[in-house]
């Protein structure tokens, strides 16, 4: 096993019964978003995507965080109010391409890629 990948078990965060589950809540939350944004024909065109991975170990989320900037996303690190329970990795992508069908990509991609760390996509947000 390679330090990036994770053997799953009972005490995985991201189960793998559930990661289906996650991944669909995913894809559709990424098609409504953007659908509502071509609705409104915003005159703003958002300079930044931000998304998020959290998991129950600071060593998967630093991991994690190492692949991103491998593929060139700009990253930070953080953790919720208890720090000893949930890590955070936040990245961000300038000039985001919005096609419903490379988001749609994108999103099962990230959603797979925090899995094989387990760690949980947990979405993303436009930045203007």
């Amino acid at each position: 096993m390679t330090k990036s990948e994770f053997n799953y078990g009972k005490n995985s965060f991201v189960k793998p019964a559930e990661f289906a589950l996650i991944k669909n809540k995913q894809i559709q939350e990424t098609t409504s978003t953007l659908e509502e944004y071509f609705k409104k024909k915003a005159e703003d065109i958002p300079s930044k995507l931000q998304y998020y991975f959290f998991s129950d170990s600071n060593e998967k989320i630093v991991t994690l965080g190492n692949v991103l900037l491998q593929m060139k996303n700009h990253i930070s690190f953080d953790a919720t109010e208890d720090s000893t329970s949930l890590f955070v990795v936040i990245g961000e992508i300038d000039n985001p391409n919005l096609s419903i069908a490379f988001m749609i990509e994108w999103t099962n991609n990230m959603c797979e890629l925090g899995f094989k760390h387990d760690c949980e996509f947990g979405g993303w947000e436009l930045i203007y």
